[in-house]
């Protein structure tokens, strides 16, 4: 199944997700920031990445960027309490899998998250 990494500073998000995402059938590994996201996913083979945007140290827009330089087709998913329009066209601009925004439903970050591995699936 698929390695996922979760980078967000709430550590209830983190803890929601990978609890989430581990009752699905997938690895999950967290991070508290985009510092830290980044440096794991520099050496951990992750299959997609779920990050906040608004973090202290870096935050998700830049990390994602600076993922997407060297693993230009590993799928990221951008979450954020702070919804604008501008965010969400900046964030797919950007190269993300997808947006969504807190307080999100289960469902919902299942279903975006199935959509980008089967994106990134090989045919």
């Amino acid at each position: 199944m698929a390695k996922i990494l979760v980078v967000d500073d709430e550590a209830m998000i983190c803890d929601l997700l990978n609890r989430s995402l581990t009752i699905e059938g997938f690895t999950v590994e967290t991070a508290g920031n985009g510092l830290l996201g980044l440096e794991k996913c520099a050496s951990n083979g992750f299959d997609l990445v779920i990050s906040d945007i608004l973090m202290p140290e870096m935050d998700g827009i830049t990390m994602m960027e600076k993922i997407k330089d060297a693993q230009p087709n590993l799928p990221i998913i951008l979450i954020t309490g702070y919804a604008k329009q501008y965010t969400a066209r900046k964030a797919t601009e950007a190269g993300a899998s997808d947006f969504l925004t807190k307080p999100f439903r289960n469902a919902e970050i299942m279903q975006s998250v199935r959509k980008a591995l089967n994106i990134a699936e090989p045919a």
